[in-house]
């Protein structure tokens, strides 16, 4: 018997069996299909609905910190804002709405996204209208916003300060149309305030300052504006600072967030060896404590270099004359350190390590340099530690 005869009596014989397999099949084909289409179709029209809110801005150029508002003259055309989430309470009524984008425009925004009327003035605010319905707002209507105060180091950092972190703005409701703007992609209705520009960079203590660029780039592409940023950012836009260093004549880069990201850093060393210049990381750190058996000294800065006089071995220590007085300690001892670390329970936890005391030396030269140590506002300028007003 052919192979083909053989095939065509198994399936005459199992058509009931086969049939139900096709069928089987045929309806899984089909709501695969069916889920693909609604897929693409859902996935479109929250492009179209995001695209709709961004009006005419084709490229969004956003930083975590601030940068100058002068870097949006860069681009064009373009326009600067300062975007931030906030709280809004409609005084009369006393009504509360949370996780509230809060956006600081002004004339610049109006004429690139083309909109009616007048941007808000002064004192004045503008609610979407999704957001005046939930507070019941009107114009003339007196509201509370409140947003997180921006600072040197990050909230959610391990120095970042927990008290008095917010900012309330009393502004008025205007009478004025705009297109819902939004650039979050989202499909629920918009909950947002245009507040003027000036203002919330007054408020929040950043004049001359944004922390979004809306660019309409029109032939431009986003190579192009890529390159254009690139040649144009400072080391002030990045939230950096070069400082002279007179005694030791050399350069240091400092971050207003206090520490450099390992890229960061990477890239700053690349740049100097290109320059022909040495690059030396140091990283300074506020101990709660230096221990050696029952005796302790606190709060004491600790740096680690990889040069003298810090020690060569892995597990090594060097203190000075003072403090290995106070402590009684002598080379061999062994020193522990105490120091806070932010876990991801959100609180702060002290750990501890142990070292080898290496070597003790004066307080002179290297083992004497403030500079190891970034500036610190609230710190740096203070004589003692009873005047210590840090931003942590």
């Amino acid at each position: 018997m052919r192979t083909s005869t053989l095939l065509l009596r198994n399936l005459t014989w199992y058509w009931r069996t086969n049939l139900a397999v096709l069928l089987g099949v045929a309806t899984a084909v089909g709501v695969l299909g069916g889920a693909l289409l609604v897929g693409d179709s859902v996935r479109s029209s929250l492009r179209d609905l995001v695209l709709a809110r961004l009006g005419h801005a084709d490229i969004v150029i956003v930083r975590t910190g601030f940068f100058r508002e002068e870097l949006a003259a860069s681009f064009r055309p373009s326009c600067p804002i300062i975007t931030i989430n906030g709280v809004v309470v409609h005084e009369p009524s006393g009504r509360r709405a949370s996780g509230v984008l809060v956006y600081g425009v002004d004339e610049r925004f109006w004429k690139l996204q083309d909109e009616p009327g007048n941007p808000p003035r002064e004192r004045q605010a503008l609610l979407s209208a999704a957001l005046a319905r939930e507070l019941g707002g009107k114009a003339g209507d007196a509201v509370l916003i409140r947003v997180e105060k921006p600072s040197a180091i990050p909230l959610e950092s391990l120095h970042g300060r927990k008290e008095d972190v917010g900012k309330t703005i009393r502004l008025t409701l205007a009478e004025a149309a705009f297109h819902e703007f939004s650039l979050q992609p989202q499909q629920g209705d918009v909950r947002a305030v245009l507040v003027p520009l000036a203002r919330l960079q007054n408020d929040l203590g950043q004049q001359g300052k944004a922390n979004t660029i809306l660019v309409a780039s029109g032939q431009a592409s986003a190579g192009e504006i890529e390159q254009t940023l690139k040649d144009r950012y400072t080391l002030e836009d990045l939230g950096l600072r070069l400082r002279i260093l007179e005694k030791p004549h050399c350069l240091s880069l400092e971050s207003n967030s206090a520490l450099i990201s390992d890229a960061l850093a990477e890239a700053a060393s690349t740049t100097a060896k290109s320059l022909g210049l040495g690059a030396e990381p140091v990283l300074t750190y506020l101990a709660n404590g230096i221990r050696v058996g029952g005796r302790e000294v606190p709060y004491s800065v600790v740096t680690a270099l990889d040069s003298p006089p810090a020690p060569s071995e892995a597990d090594g220590i060097t203190l000075n004359q003072w403090t290995a007085r106070e402590l009684g300690a002598k080379p061999g001892d062994e020193v522990r350190l105490e120091y806070f670390t932010w876990k991801s329970d959100g609180r702060l936890h002290t750990d501890s390590a142990r070292f080898r005391l290496a070597q003790v030396v004066p307080p002179e030269g290297a083992a004497a340099d403030r500079d190891f140590a970034p500036e610190y506002p609230g710190i740096t300028e203070s004589l003692s530690l009873h005047d210590w007003d840090p931003p942590f």
